[in-house]
């Protein structure tokens, strides 16, 4: 794994409603903007590292990869310095989501990248196509940009992936 992520990005206090399909708030936050300068620097090494890495929106606080995935761009999931905890597995669960094992993911399945060691949820991102046998997830890279990539390629591994059920 690696570790260029960390462009600090200050909190800025706010929460938005944020629920899942049955009722149960999500917490959130809001973050300001990484610095400009921090931000350059960290996508030149993104680049030189991942070049299967296909930046799609710039760099932003406003939210997170939870964020991109469950609350529509609009917040970072949990608060800035919260940990995640099992916080993702319970929005899969309330949502209604289905881990698919070892069936093939479909574009706008949910990938779910965990720590390996601990097995917590390091990231998500969901599937953006999926083109001669390679797998694309469109995925949030903390404060930074979103990139869409192979599912493999990038900071956390390689992924499992989630349907909605109904």
């Amino acid at each position: 794994m690696y570790d260029v992520i960390a462009v600090p990005a200050p909190p800025v206090p706010s929460t938005i409603e944020v629920q899942a399909r049955d009722g149960w708030n999500i917490p959130n936050g809001r973050v300001a903007d990484p610095d400009p300068t921090a931000v350059a620097v960290t996508e030149q090494q993104i680049q030189l590292i991942f070049p299967e890495a296909i930046k799609v929106a710039p760099a932003t606080g406003w939210y997170n990869c939870h964020g991109l995935t469950f609350a529509t761009r609009r917040t970072f999931v949990p608060p800035w310095g919260t940990p995640i905890g099992n916080l993702v597995e319970s929005i899969l669960q309330r949502d209604g989501y289905v881990a698919l094992g070892t069936a093939p993911p479909r574009v706008g399945d949910v990938a779910v990248y965990r720590d390996p060691q601990t097995h917590e949820v390091s990231h998500t991102g969901y599937v953006s196509r999926v083109t001669g046998g390679t797998i694309w997830v469109w995925s949030k890279w903390g404060t930074l940009a979103e990139y869409e990539h192979p599912a493999g390629v990038g900071l956390y591994g390689a992924p499992e992936f989630w349907r909605l059920a109904t």
